[in-house]
C-alpha cells in the first residue's frame, strides 16, 4: 500500500493512511512523529483544531523516520537528543536510557496518587535521565526527590535536566550507588518509590536494543525480577508506615511478580494496570489499598441508611455532653466539633449545649493539604460547601494549644483508632499537638471493623450507639 502524497491530503486522512500502513506500530508513536515534523500540529489539541487542514511537512521525511523506528532505532534518537516527556523537556546524554512513551502512564499515575495522599519523600530508583522524578517535582511543589542510579553518567544527566527545567536542586538528593544501599541510607524513611528498573531477561536481549543505549539500562542481573524482589523484601526497612511503590513492568512478568507478592505478603496491597495497548505495564503496591476497600464498603453501608438515626444521634450527643461537663474550660479554651454530613452523627444539640454554657466552639476548615479550625458563634455561620462539608469563612482562627476537647467523625473505627476519608487531616493535625487534650471519636455501631489500620494516633474514647 502506498500513501498518497497529494498536497490536498489533510492531517486526518494522512494519519489514517499511516495507521493502516504501519499497523504494528503504536498509534501514539505515529502521532508523536507527526507532532514533531508538523509546524502547527504539536499536540492532540492542535490536531482536533487542524485535522481537516492540509499537512504542512514533507511526507517522505516522516515515512523514513517511521521506517527507521520500525528497524529498531528509538524515536527519541530520530527526533534529536532533547525530547518532551510528559510535561518536561528532557536531554538525553549518549548511552543513557531514553525514556519511553509507555512510561508516561507510570508518571501520570504516580502524580495522581502522590497528590491524593500528600506524600513528600519520594525516590526515583534507576532514574536514568530523571524523567520520572523531574515530572513529579514539576507538578508537585512540596515533593522532595531522591534520584538514585548506579551509573554516574545518569546522575550527570539528571543535573543537566534539573537546570533545563529550572527545578531547584535543593529539593533533590542525587545518589550514585547500589539502589538497596542507597535506599537504606536515606535520612528519612521514604513514602514513595517510582522505579522503571532494567527488567529485560539477558537471554532474550536484542542487540538492536543496546545499539544506542547502555546494556545495563535493559538488563542488569541474571534474574529480570531482581530489582522488584529486592525492594519488596526490604519494604519494612526503607519505607514509612504509609507508602506507595510504583513499578514499570514487562508485559510478560505479571505471573512471576504475583508469586513474589505472595511470598512477601503484599498481594492485598497490589494492583496491576495495563497500558493503552492492553499490556500489563504498571505494578502499584499501595499500603492504603485495604483501607480504601474498607472505606468504600463502610460508606456504602452508611449511605443505605442508619436505622433510628435521630434517636441514636440524641444518645450520642448526651454521652458527649456528659464528657464535656467533666472538663474545666477557661475563656481561651475551645471545643473542636464538626459540621456533620448526612452519614455522620449530627452534633447540633452538643453545639447548642456549648453555647448555652459559654463554651467556645470551633469548626474545621480544609484545603488540599491541611486542616485548621475557626470559631463559630451561632449555628448560622457564614460558610462555603467544599466536598459536601460546610466550612466557616469567617471567625477567629484557633491555635492548636487553645483546643481542650476535640470531637471527630469517622468512616470506621477499631479500638479507638480512626478510619477517615483518606486525606489524613485529623491524624496529621493531632500528631503535631504537644499538649494534653481530650479526643473523642463518634460513630455508629455499624462502623466498627476488625482491620488494624496501624493509625499513629489513638483517641481517648469512642462514643457510639
Amino acid at each position: 500500500m502506498t500513501i498518497k502524497k497529494t498536497k490536498a491530503a489533510s492531517f486526518s486522512v494522512y494519519l489514517d493512511q499511516l495507521i493502516k500502513k504501519y499497523q504494528k506500530i503504536n498509534k501514539q508513536i505515529i502521532f508523536n512523529f507527526v507532532f514533531h515534523y508538523s509546524q502547527k500540529v504539536k499536540s492532540w489539541l492542535d490536531y482536533t483544531k487542524y485535522r481537516n487542514d492540509p499537512i504542512d511537512f514533507i511526507p517522505r521525511k516522516l515515512s523514513q523516520a517511521i521506517v527507521a523506528y520500525q528497524n529498531g532505532k528509538p524515536w527519541e534518537i530520530i527526533v534529536g537528543n532533547e525530547i518532551k516527556f510528559y510535561q518536561t523537556k528532557i536531554k538525553v546524554l549518549p548511552s543513557v536510557f531514553i525514556p519511553r512513551i509507555e512510561t508516561e502512564w507510570l508518571v501520570a499515575k504516580a502524580i495522581t496518587l502522590i497528590r491524593r495522599y500528600q506524600y513528600e519523600q519520594i525516590a526515583d530508583v534507576c532514574c536514568g535521565t530523571g524523567a520520572i522524578g523531574l515530572n513529579i517535582l514539576q507538578q508537585l511543589p512540596s515533593a522532595k526527590m531522591h534520584f538514585i542510579d548506579l551509573n554516574p553518567l545518569c546522575i550527570k544527566n539528571v543535573k543537566l535536566n534539573l537546570q533545563l527545567n529550572q527545578i531547584n536542586q535543593k529539593r533533590c538528593h542525587l545518589v550514585v550507588d547500589d539502589f538497596i544501599h542507597a535506599l537504606n541510607n536515606t535520612r528519612q524513611r521514604l513514602q514513595v518509590i517510582c522505579c522503571n528498573p532494567p527488567y529485560v531477561d539477558p537471554k532474550v536481549l536484542d542487540q538492536k536494543m543496546v545499539k544506542y543505549e547502555s546494556k545495563i539500562a535493559f538488563a542488569n542481573h541474571d534474574n529480570p525480577l531482581y530489582f522488584y524482589q529486592q525492594i519488596m523484601k526490604n519494604i519494612s526497612k526503607i519505607m514509612a508506615d504509609n507508602f506507595l511503590i510504583i513499578f514499570e513492568i514487562g508485559y510478560d512478568q505479571k505471573r512471576g511478580l504475583t508469586e513474589l507478592l505472595k511470598k512477601y505478603k503484599l498481594s492485598n496491597y497490589a494492583t496491576f494496570e495495563k497500558d493503552l495497548a492492553g499490556h500489563d505495564r504498571i505494578l502499584i503496591i499501595d499500603s492504603k489499598k485495604p483501607h480504601n476497600w474498607l472505606r468504600q464498603r463502610l460508606i456504602t453501608k452508611l449511605r443505605i441508611g442508619i436505622k433510628n438515626k435521630t434517636k441514636r444521634d440524641q444518645l450520642i450527643n448526651q454521652q458527649l455532653m456528659d464528657a464535656v461537663k467533666k472538663q474545666i474550660f477557661s475563656t481561651n479554651d475551645f471545643i473542636a466539633l464538626y459540621s456533620a454530613q448526612s452519614i455522620e452523627p449530627d452534633l447540633t444539640p452538643l453545639i447548642k449545649f456549648c453555647f448555652d454554657h459559654q463554651i467556645r466552639v470551633c469548626i474545621p476548615c480544609f484545603d488540599d493539604r491541611t486542616m485548621w479550625f475557626r470559631e463559630i458563634k451561632s449555628l448560622r455561620f457564614p460558610n462555603i460547601i467544599v466536598n459536601h462539608i460546610k466550612q466557616p469563612t469567617t471567625g477567629l482562627i484557633i491555635q492548636p494549644k487553645q483546643i481542650k476537647v476535640l470531637v471527630a467523625p469517622c468512616i470506621g473505627y477499631f479500638h479507638n483508632h480512626r478510619l477517615g476519608y483518606g486525606r489524613n487531616y485529623y491524624q496529621n493535625y493531632l500528631t503535631k499537638i504537644r499538649h494534653k487534650l481530650l479526643t473523642l471519636l463518634v460513630a455508629y455501631r455499624e462502623q466498627q471493623h476488625d482491620f488494624n489500620s496501624k493509625n499513629r494516633f489513638t483517641f481517648d474514647q469512642t462514643i457510639t450507639k
